[in-house]
């Protein structure tokens, strides 16, 4: 499908359908020929959220659908995100090829809407089917004209959300695949084939090299599977300020010893999504270009229960000197991120973001709603709230309080992988853990397990994996002056 910027003129305007976008108790545009205002008139139309109007219409034009915006103060970029998903829902149920779209006036922030609207037009087309049986092929829309006032910061806002919208479909394919077919080992070799098509440096490092590097949290994570680990490096650009993204890469998550519930652990083939929103990153900034030396580095593992598994008491010694009593082998990802936030110390990062599915203490506090977000930097939670403005991603900052590293204390080591037996401030010890592998003084940790599925299916959101935190990311990159 091909998304694009054209000139907002109704008088040159031929499309088999037009979606226009009308606020609640506004009049109608007096362009729109008089069949359509008839129509709206006898309706009833009266621009409420949810309500539409559609019209048959003789001439290049041949069909307008009225579509209600609701309350216009209430009216934000997750909006047009979600109104654009449903004109592409709505097209799509009527069986065209093109369709134009015309939202409302926007005079102010051209750029910013017209990006968010293509995100919507092109996440709304999402479907993960590669492994059913292909029914006979329907009319599917290919080209949508998005109607602006100014068609050169339109053409950009376009560019941006259709690199965007596809990163967020990439990942969503990654980590909706089942277990069986992304292995750690298949990981590599999508951040291999990443890289090769976007000019890209990578490194995949496979066990014996793991060994070598003592990346001994990821190997004790993955000593109870057959499925050999991974290790990935990427970097783009060489810009001034250097920025690591790191990605928890858990395949599979039975809890090792700790065995989960049996009750949806179909669903831990998710706990790879922050590597997805690494790979996904990677993939867009190879084609937005921010002016920045970009470093993506995952740790790829299964965690499994058997003979030869990590036990609940065992001892893990980091290369940096540190041990880790392991108290619960269900607390296994922050095992592994210790590995990988201690080798991101060689690119001398300006700021460093991780990105995990860590805790369901995170979606007891705060749902499916929003990503839990954890600092040592005002500043760069100030550039990643602006960010999530824009990207309609919400994030809240949660405390990283001296009480809560003190729960991690143990007896035997430096430190336990788990704050305690009754899951007191589980989000934020876990994200104290995280800290005490950091090195960088603009460090956020983002915990997206209520977010990287799970959430209220919207227009643009469906069911399964969300590629939640490419958007986010992505923006704070291209805003990083």
């Amino acid at each position: 499908m091909k998304v694009s910027a054209a000139q907002k003129d109704y008088s040159k305007l031929s499309s088999q359908l037009l979606i226009l976008g009308v606020f609640e108790k506004e009049k109608l545009p007096s362009h729109l020929s008089k069949n359509v205002l008839d129509a709206a008139k006898i309706e009833k139309f009266s621009g409420k959220d949810g309500e539409a109007c559609y019209v048959r219409l003789n001439g290049k034009l041949k069909r307008v659908v009225l579509l209600g915006l609701g309350k216009k103060e209430k009216f934000d970029l997750a909006k047009v995100r979600e109104f654009s998903g449903k004109s592409y829902l709505v097209a799509s149920s009527k069986k065209v090829e093109e369709f134009c779209l015309d939202l409302f006036e926007i005079e102010e922030d051209v750029l910013l809407r017209a990006q968010a609207a293509t995100e919507g037009i092109v996440l709304a087309s999402y479907k993960f089917d590669k492994y059913k049986k292909k029914e006979d092929k329907q009319p599917e829309v290919k080209n949508v004209s998005i109607l602006v006032s100014d068609v050169k910061l339109g053409k950009k806002g376009v560019m941006i959300g259709s690199v965007l919208g596809e990163a967020v479909m990439f990942a969503r394919d990654i980590a909706n695949d089942p277990a069986n077919k992304l292995t750690p080992t298949a990981m590599g070799n999508i951040a291999k084939k990443i890289s090769k098509e976007s000019g890209m440096k990578c490194k995949v490092l496979d066990k014996k090299q793991i060994v070598k590097q003592k990346m001994n949290g990821l190997l004790a994570v993955s000593q109870g599977s057959i499925e050999e680990p991974r290790f990935i490096e990427m970097e783009y650009g060489s810009g001034k300020d250097t920025v690591v993204l790191v990605g928890k890469g858990l395949t599979f998550d039975a809890g090792g010893i700790s065995l989960k519930p049996g009750v949806r652990m179909d669903e831990m083939k998710f706990d790879m999504c922050g590597a997805a929103v690494v790979l996904g990153v990677m993939k867009a900034v190879a084609k937005l270009k921010p002016k920045l030396h970009v470093v993506g580095l995952i740790g790829a593992a299964e965690n499994m229960p058997s003979g030869s598994a990590v036990k609940p008491g065992d001892l893990i010694e980091y290369n940096n000197g540190k041990s880790v009593e392991v108290m619960h082998t269900d607390a296994e990802g922050r095992l592994v991120l210790a590995d990988v936030l201690i080798h991101a110390k060689k690119f001398k990062p300006k700021a460093m973001i991780d990105f995990a599915t860590l805790t369901g203490a995170c979606v007891v506090a705060l749902g499916h709603a929003s990503a839990g977000l954890m600092s040592n930097s005002d500043t760069l939670c100030l550039k990643m709230e602006l960010a999530s403005r824009k990207s309609s991603e919400k994030i809240w900052r949660l405390p990283m309080y001296e009480e809560y590293s003190d729960l991690l204390k143990s007896d035997v080591a430096d430190l336990r992988n788990l704050g305690g037996w009754s899951g007191e401030a589980g989000t934020s010890t876990a994200g104290c853990f995280l800290k005490e592998f950091v090195e960088c003084e603009n460090w956020a940790h983002l915990d997206i397990a209520g977010v990287a599925w799970g959430m209220k299916e919207n227009s643009y959101t469906k069911k399964g994996a969300t590629g939640f935190g490419i958007r986010l990311v992505s923006q704070l990159l291209l805003d990083w002056k």
